[in-house]
């Protein structure tokens, strides 16, 4: 269950009570989707029922899917979550305005307007369970930003334009989520003077740790960019996916994969920015979606839009840890625990901070 959507004592679910003050302001909250092939699932509908969603997509079949709710989520009965009001532009978004090439994969997923890939780096990665290709899953040893999966199928000439250009120069945004394949630097700096105004509050965006295109930042390119219009970056996700350089039989439990994919979570600094309360408030609400909730509690405790007793009943409910995530976690830690026992003759208890 997403944070937002947990019961408090009074009532009341976190997400009412957090955004019960944003409401009385009738503040319009704001997310932006940059690369929205597929919609937006990254919210509840607790908070997007409250919100405009912007999805900028230029893949002419893509944005028409988006257009007609057909997309390959909800193809396969995956509803997205309603939202107060949606605007699609099919535009990309990139560094300048100009007219260049997406180039659209077999894994539609993948395509880019990087470019193509290098072969001699890409062709070298190797994912053990083996990589997604079109509705199905690769064989082990199958490089899966490879030739196979990477492979261009079609190019189309796309309109591409400036964050800045686009947006409303006095709209917040409380959500960016940018996930483009590799031009995720280029958008930030189509955005620049967004970002540096203090009207972006919560960032998620992709990076990559390898260079398979010709010209490809990396996730350093974007930590430091970030870094300098005054953003914290407030957790990595690198999921499962991780690469060896060949093929090979040594089983992972032996070896460290190396990483080439993630997910970056970025906040507007509440210790290094002047923010209003208001926005202090947006920023936890959006960071509770993602399971930040001391982080959320922190700055809502900053902000001081709720009552003391209403923080409590928060921190409460953020609190409570389900009966099966103790199981589940107990189970995990059985054989490291065993383990210890067989070693040393005696288990020692250690105290766990519960997600």
């Amino acid at each position: 269950m997403n944070a937002l959507d947990l019961p408090t004592e009074d009532g009341k679910t976190v997400g009412e009570i957090a955004l019960q003050p944003i409401l009385d302001q009738n503040i319009n909250l704001t997310v932006v989707d940059v690369g929205a092939r597929g919609g937006m699932y990254d919210l509840p509908e607790g908070y997007t029922k409250h919100a405009h969603w912007i999805g900028f997509e230029p893949n002419p079949v893509e944005h028409e899917k988006i257009l007609s709710n057909k997309t390959d989520a909800e193809e396969a009965g995956i509803p997205p979550p309603k939202w107060k009001s949606k605007t699609v532009k099919q535009v990309a978004l990139w560094s300048e305005p100009e007219i260049r090439k997406l180039y659209i994969t077999k894994n539609v997923a993948q395509s880019s307007l990087m470019g193509n890939i290098k072969p001699e780096m890409a062709d070298r990665m190797f994912l053990d369970y083996g990589g997604r290709l079109g509705k199905g899953f690769s064989p082990i040893g199958i490089a899966p930003m490879g030739s196979t999966a990477m492979q261009v199928v079609s190019e189309e000439n796309v309109n591409c334009d400036r964050l800045d250009n686009i947006l409303d120069d006095k709209v917040t945004l409380d959500y960016l989520k940018v996930d483009v394949e590799g031009a995720e630097t280029k958008v930030f700096e189509g955005g620049k003077n967004i970002l540096s105004s203090g009207r972006v509050l919560f960032i998620r965006t992709e990076f990559f740790c390898v260079p398979f295109y010709d010209a490809h930042p990396l996730f350093g390119h974007q930590h430091v960019l970030l870094h300098n219009h005054g953003f914290r970056l407030l957790n990595l996700d690198l999921g499962p996916s991780r690469y060896t350089r060949c093929k090979s039989k040594i089983p992972k439990l032996v070896d460290k994969g190396l990483p080439f994919v993630g997910n970056a979570l970025y906040a507007l600094d509440p210790d290094q920015n002047q923010l209003s309360n208001y926005n202090l408030q947006r920023i936890g609400l959006v960071a509770l979606t993602f399971g930040l909730r001391s982080f959320a509690l922190s700055v809502f405790r900053d902000a001081g839009l709720l009552s003391i007793s209403q923080l409590e009943s928060v921190e409460k409910s953020l609190s409570h840890v389900p009966l099966r995530r103790k199981i589940r976690r107990h189970w995990e830690n059985f054989p490291a625990l065993f383990a210890e026992f067989l070693y040393t003759g005696k288990i020692t208890y250690r105290g766990h901070h519960w997600r």
